[in-house]
């Protein structure tokens, strides 16, 4: 057989084939089984300083329909209804929401945000904000929003009743403090949480750090019973520690039927199917060998007698 016949460039793409799907449910099956230690964020609230520009910051273009002409008017507008000071609060998931104080509150609605997290121009699907608190006196509203970071570029798109249009403008946040200066209505209360894997509590000597702490206390409390530890170093105790381990059941079966039926593929195309070939091949051999024989035999028989007929003859005469 040559080495690039049809038959065997089929079973190598098979055992290819075969081999990429064994892997992705072990793959599978491992990211289900194997417990994964994950950390969140710690919240905080921050106060920030507002920057505002009537032209993108990433393109140096103006967006807003009032165009080239009315740059001077619409950087002072948007100057004019953001407030000086804005909070951002990072709850323990990571999210970031910004809270912005806008005057003439009686003449904005429908604000929605846009980030430029890497400040290349690549604006975010918009987020609608949440109009909260008004100040009757002061004609503010705030508004809170999600958005991707705090130094983010922000494309801000909000209608303004007495221009009767939406107008567009850009915010940066900057000099970020802890805490709430400004008396916004913060949601979130700061230090909640452990840090993530960027923290200064990340890496795994950290973690070892704590293990080690962990059975060293457990060593010292034996006359106390049996103690549990997580990889944080913090007991476990009660009910916790007889929690069994949270499993995706119906996933872990079906990726355990998929593995059987991956590896019986395997096996019956790696194995019985070339195996059965092979005799069936044998076979046709064979049953064309007897039949050939079988041929050379009556050719030989119908010799003889031809033979034995022409001696008559001559005989006879």
């Amino acid at each position: 057989m040559s080495l690039f016949s049809p038959a065997r460039c089929r079973r190598t793409s098979m055992s290819a084939v075969i081999s990429a799907l064994l892997g992705a449910f072990l793959l599978a099956g491992y990211a289900c089984i194997v417990p994964q230690t994950s950390y969140a964020a710690v919240s905080s609230v921050q106060t920030a300083d507002t920057e505002t520009n009537y032209r993108n910051p990433a393109t140096n273009e103006i967006e807003d329909s009032g165009g080239e002409e009315n740059e001077a008017l619409g950087s002072s507008m948007c100057r004019g209804v953001v407030s000086e000071k804005a909070l951002v609060e990072t709850d323990t998931d990571g999210n970031v929401y910004l809270s912005v104080r806008l005057k003439q509150a009686d003449q904005i609605s429908n604000l929605t945000v846009e980030s430029d997290q890497g400040k290349n121009n690549q604006y975010s699907q918009p987020e609608k904000a949440v109009e909260g608190p008004h100040n009757a006196t002061d004609n503010t509203a705030d508004w809170r929003v999600k958005i991707a970071s705090a130094d983010a570029n922000l494309r801000f798109k909000m209608h303004v009743d007495a221009m009767g249009r939406d107008v567009v403008y850009f915010v940066n946040l900057t000099n970020l403090q802890d805490g709430n200066s400004a008396n916004f209505a913060a949601q979130v209360t700061p230090g909640q949480g452990s840090p993530d894997n960027d923290g200064k509590q990340s890496g795994a000597a950290d973690k070892a750090d704590k293990s080690k702490k962990a059975s060293e206390k457990s060593s010292d409390d034996t006359e106390e019973g049996i103690s549990e530890y997580d990889a944080e170093g913090k007991e476990v105790t009660g009910a916790e520690s007889t929690q069994p381990l949270d499993l995706n059941y119906p996933l872990v079966i079906a990726i355990a039927v998929g593995v059987i039926a991956v590896v019986a593929a395997a096996v019956y195309f790696a194995v019985i199917r070339p195996k059965r070939a092979k005799q069936h091949q044998a076979m046709l051999e064979a049953a064309g060998g007897d039949f050939s024989g079988d041929q050379d035999a009556d050719t030989d028989a119908s010799a003889e007698n031809a033979s034995a007929d022409a001696s008559d003859e001559h005989k006879a005469e």
